[in-house]
C-alpha cells in the first residue's frame, strides 16, 4: 500500500523503445553495386571494375593502345569528344534497364552540348532500346526508351565546364529521376515501354562501342547498380566519392 501523498512523487522505469537503425560505413560505397570503376590505375588498357563482378571496361578500340583510348592522368580519364570511349561489351551483369537500376557517373565536361548530345555511361543506340546519362542541351540529360519515343529528364540548371559533377540517374518501378550531386531535380518521368538492350554494349563516353555521341571531359568514377538508390543513399555515396576523390585533386561541387 502506497502511503498518501507519495504516489505523486514516484516514477515507473519502462523500457524505451529504440529503433533499429542500420549503419553504412561512411568510407565505403553504397554496397550491392554491380560494377564500380574507380579511374585510378593512371596507365594500361584497362578500367578495372572493383565490385568483384570483372566487369572491365576496355579503353578504346583494340587489346593495344589505339586512337580511341581516352588519356590517363592524375584524376582519371580525358576524353577528346571526337572518338574516344570504354566498352564494358554486353556484359549481362550490366544489362540491368528492364528493372530498377542506379547509374553514377562524375564528370567533368570540358565543351558545351547545344545541339548534340554527349554520352556519359549506359547502353545507347541512335533510335530505340536504350538506358543512359548525357549531356545535350547544355544540361545533363537521363534518357530511357523501348520501343516508342523517348523519355527524358533534364537538369535544372546548366552543367558547369571543368568542374567535377556527380550525375545519377534511378529507375523505381517505373519511375525514373535525376539527382546532380546530391539534389533531386525537378523533373521526373515514366517508364511506357521496356528497352530491350542485351544486344547492346555497355560504353563510356560514347554511344554503343564508340559509334556517336562522343564526350569531351574528364571521367573520374562510375557505378552501376541494379537496384534503385534512395535519396539517403545517393547523398552517401556524393560524400563518399568526393573524400574518394579529393587527394587526386578532383574537389566534387
Amino acid at each position: 500500500m502506497i502511503p498518501f501523498g507519495l504516489s505523486s512523487l514516484m516514477t515507473v522505469s519502462m523500457p524505451i523503445a529504440r529503433r533499429a537503425t542500420k549503419c553504412v560505413d561512411p568510407d565505403v560505397l553504397i554496397p550491392g553495386y554491380a560494377a564500380f570503376w574507380r579511374f585510378d590505375e593512371g596507365t594500361g588498357q584497362v578500367l578495372t571494375d572493383y565490385s568483384g563482378n570483372s566487369l572491365h571496361g576496355k579503353l578504346g578500340s583494340a587489346a593495344g593502345a589505339d586512337t580511341n583510348d581516352p588519356a590517363w592522368g592524375a584524376t582519371g580519364l580525358t576524353f577528346d569528344g571526337a572518338d574516344n570511349y570504354v566498352t564494358m561489351g554486353t556484359a549481362a551483369g550490366l544489362n540491368v534497364g528492364n528493372a530498377d537500376f542506379t547509374l553514377i557517373a562524375v564528370v567533368s565536361p570540358a565543351t558545351e552540348s547545344p545541339v548534340t548530345a554527349q554520352a556519359l555511361i549506359g547502353k545507347v543506340t541512335t533510335t530505340t532500346n536504350r538506358f543512359d546519362l548525357n549531356l545535350y542541351a547544355n544540361k545533363f540529360r537521363a534518357l530511357y526508351r523501348g520501343s516508342d519515343a523517348a523519355i527524358t529528364i533534364s537538369s535544372d540548371a546548366n552543367y558547369a565546364l571543368a568542374t567535377p559533377q556527380m550525375v545519377t540517374f534511378t529507375r523505381a518501378g517505373n519511375t525514373l529521376n535525376l539527382y546532380v550531386g546530391a539534389t533531386l531535380q525537378a523533373a521526373s518521368a515514366s517508364v511506357s515501354t521496356e528497352a530491350d538492350t542485351a544486344a547492346v554494349a555497355f560504353t563510356l563516353g560514347a554511344s554503343n562501342n564508340g559509334a556517336i555521341y562522343f564526350y569531351a571531359g574528364g571521367y573520374h568514377a562510375a557505378a552501376v547498380y541494379a537496384t534503385a538508390l534512395t535519396a539517403a543513399q545517393i547523398y552517401h555515396n556524393y560524400v563518399y566519392l568526393k573524400n574518394l576523390l579529393a587527394p587526386r585533386g578532383v574537389t566534387l561541387a
